[in-house]
């Protein structure tokens, strides 16, 4: 891990207990296996200022490590400004030209004898940069004029005392104490039980089984969670519960979004599923092959397989049972809005075509008639002219 110890070197914390708190801090690192594959440290104190003392990348021997946090100066001045340290730590100690790994947990100790006496506030706001930076805070106050709520809110999700921030008034017996339990926060071997804050579980403990198998437990023992016995898991259609994780997954017709919880309706027209001569409609979770020359009211051509089973068995819940039918409801209006607009145009050409033969046959009556005159007129005109005496 890269570890950043930030130490308050006012005059709150006076030569006497400096000296005591670097030997305990010292301590601590003798615990560790330092090297540039193993546990980087930095070390920044604070008083009015905050100075960057030792960078992550500054020592990779433990000795000379610990040989320079003892002999770390004293500022001595009677301002604490927790606020700088934390922008130190987070802007100059966790970067690549430090020594800051990506790969590998970032961590910070904050230790002071008091209370923020400048920028409090803003402490605060830089505390919670760190959090979303991925750096795992821990605060630790000691003597009686710390702030409470100081260090809670300074400290990482959870905020739980006594894994997260300690206050003692003891600065001898409680530094030790409080060194001790910080070694096991920070120090937990990899498979070993740990807890942290979870979006939607809140505070959780979970049990690794190897490096990629992860069980949250339940008292002393790894049970699995039904994730999706909570709102569906967050899934829009069908949440699939697994050992100690959950997918989502969406039926026929639909398509997952890349966000792994919604779904999306598939364009099947896309493929041309349809027989020559047919017309492919689109339509939510399912589609229509139309055949133009239908005068009935066509029918789902192709309706998903299963789709009425998803209707009548759905165990999503109410709202998503909801949606499903409303989306049945829409189907069915479709393919009839779709039937009547065939039959108009059918109609229409049917009345098109009669028509067209009525006007073809007045036309031949017509043309027969004016045979008939003209027959009639050469009959006349072969009649003898003397006929009638």
């Amino acid at each position: 891990m890269d570890l950043v110890f930030m130490l308050d070197s006012s005059a709150f914390t006076g030569s006497g207990y400096w000296t005591t708190m670097l030997g305990y801090v010292a301590d601590l690192v003798n615990q560790l296996t330092i090297g540039d594959t193993a546990t980087r440290v930095g070390v920044v104190t604070f008083a009015d200022v905050a100075t960057n003392q030792i960078l992550l990348n500054s020592y990779s021997d433990k000795t000379a490590l610990v040989n320079a946090i003892k002999s770390l100066p004293l500022i001595n001045t009677q301002t604490i400004n927790i606020y700088a340290a934390l922008q130190a730590m987070r802007t100059v100690q966790f970067t690549a030209a430090s020594g800051d790994r990506p790969d590998v947990p970032s961590v910070a100790v904050l230790i002071t004898g008091g209370a923020s006496t400048v920028y409090a506030s803003q402490a605060l706001r830089e505390a919670q940069l760190a959090h979303r930076a991925g750096i795992s805070v821990y605060s630790v106050g000691i003597s009686g004029s710390v702030r409470v709520n100081e260090l809670k809110m300074i400290a990482s999700h959870p905020h739980l005392q006594l894994h997260q921030w300690w206050a003692s008034p003891d600065f001898n017996a409680g530094l030790e104490n409080v060194i001790n339990s910080i070694s096991e926060e920070i120090c937990r071997p990899t498979l070993e039980l740990y807890c942290r804050h979870t979006e939607f579980g809140g505070y959780q403990c979970f049990c690794p089984l190897d490096v990629c198998d992860t069980l949250p437990v339940n008292g002393t023992q790894c049970v699995d969670v039904n994730e999706c016995a909570v709102n569906n898991g967050g899934c829009s259609q069908i949440c699939n519960n697994l050992d100690g994780s959950f997918t989502c997954s969406c039926r026929r017709g639909f398509t997952l979004s890349p966000d792994g919880r919604t779904c999306e309706d598939v364009n099947e027209c896309l493929s041309k599923p349809c027989a020559a001569g047919m017309s492919c409609v689109n339509i939510y979770g399912s589609y229509f092959c139309i055949n133009e020359k239908d005068s009935e009211i066509p029918t789902p051509a192709a309706l998903v397989a299963g789709r009425h089973d998803d209707l009548s068995s759905t165990k999503d819940g109410p709202s998503v049972g909801l949606v499903v039918a409303m989306a049945a409801v829409v189907t069915g209006l479709v393919g009839v809005a779709i039937g009547l607009a065939v039959r108009h145009v059918n109609k229409r050409r049917q009345n098109q075509h009669v028509t067209g033969r009525q006007s073809s046959m007045e036309t031949d009556d017509n043309d027969d008639d004016v045979e008939d005159v003209q027959v009639s007129e050469n009959v006349k005109s072969t009649e003898p002219s003397g006929a009638m005496e």
